[in-house]
């Protein structure tokens, strides 16, 4: 089995990072991969996930917020192994060096000679493309800002009427474990230099059951908030799925063990398949609220999608960083340095 995430959000915070609970350092190793641009680091980690998947061996991929056709991490439970890019801005260290984690140093790969012609250039970019990150995490600050001054207050009565069908369906879904269980928190979705992102098929290969929750006026966040409590407090491992435009709440919860998930919707990016109940929670607030919520959503969706076109900006700037670097790049060595990691994982 394959399931994707993001442990990195492009938020009204400036970039938000989940990396720290990426794998228990107590049981797990991580190996982390340092260099610079286009030197290889995603198709180091994909090579191995390759490899872990043709062995049968279920893997967790990390997608990069900035790219997400770029990997940014990969797990392999089975080995309690785990690679990740621990360059900026999501640095990363060891938490107990050599028996916890070590490095993997891919900067011997550069041809720092040839690179030096390309100095001036790569300064230029590098600044260039930081810049807009910077712009970007101004706009989508801006937009959380306005969504929450238009966004209508509901009443402890509204909120109350969108939830009151909650409890029978936990009661029902969500038995006593008789058992302490853990808690994962990773991102689901992303707005990045792709538009808006979410990884559904996580959702579909661990869920058998899919609650969705319209969240037009926020109260899918607390009706998840209420599933996620209620699996934790009966003792079920679940997947907490951070939100990245609220980072401190939760959008969604996947409980493996029950083969159960509930997702608040996110109305750019509609769930792509059926799910087995979807509750309007919406329709039980006045139709002024859901007037008031509309014409906030449009002001906020114009000042996103502003954001959307400056990281598409920035991953340009990126791109030409990169092509700076790649003619410099010993990739056979990069390709040969994962096949032999491989060889030590698999045999």
């Amino acid at each position: 089995m394959k399931t994707e995430y993001f442990l990195g959000a492009n938020s009204p915070r400036g970039f938000y990072s989940l990396y720290d609970g990426f794998i228990d350092p107590k049981r797990d190793e991580l190996r982390i991969i340092k260099a610079g641009p286009g030197s290889g680091k995603s198709t180091f980690m994909r090579i191995i996930a390759e490899k872990a998947e043709k062995k049968g061996l279920e893997t967790e991929l990390i997608r990069c917020s900035g790219d997400p056709g770029s990997l940014d991490g990969v797990y392999i439970p089975e080995l309690r192994l785990a690679y990740t890019d621990g360059t900026s801005p999501h640095v990363q260290e060891p938490v107990y060096h050599g028996v916890g984690g070590r490095y993997i140093d891919l900067s011997g790969f550069y041809d720092t000679e040839g690179l030096r012609r390309e100095r001036e250039a790569i300064i230029r970019l590098t600044a260039a493309y930081k810049a807009k990150y910077a712009r970007a995490y101004k706009l989508i600050e801006s937009a959380k800002s306005a969504h929450e001054a238009l966004s209508p207050a509901l009443t402890d009565d509204e909120k109350r009427a969108c939830m009151r069908r909650l409890d029978g369906i936990l009661s029902r879904e969500i038995p006593d474990s008789g058992k302490t269980g853990g808690v994962k928190r990773r991102f689901l979705g992303a707005i990045s230099c792709q538009g808006f992102v979410e990884l559904y098929g996580t959702v579909e290969a661990l869920c058998d059951r899919v609650y969705l929750f319209d969240n037009g006026l926020g109260v899918g966040y607390d009706s998840v908030e209420k599933c996620a409590e209620r699996a934790e407090k009966a003792g079920w491992d679940t997947v907490r799925l951070m939100s990245w435009f609220a980072p401190d709440r939760c959008a969604g919860v996947i409980v493996p063990e029950l083969r159960v998930g509930f997702i608040a919707g996110d109305r750019r990016v509609p769930f792509p398949s059926a799910v087995y109940r979807r509750l309007r929670l919406d329709a039980a607030a006045s139709s002024l609220a859901r007037s008031e919520q509309r014409e906030a959503d449009k002001l906020t969706d114009l000042i996103l999608d502003r954001a959307v076109t400056t990281l598409k900006e920035a991953k340009s700037l990126h791109d030409k960083l990169e092509e700076r670097y790649n003619p410099y790049v010993d990739f056979d060595g990069v390709r040969s340095l994962a096949m032999r990691e491989c060889e030590m994982i698999f045999g």
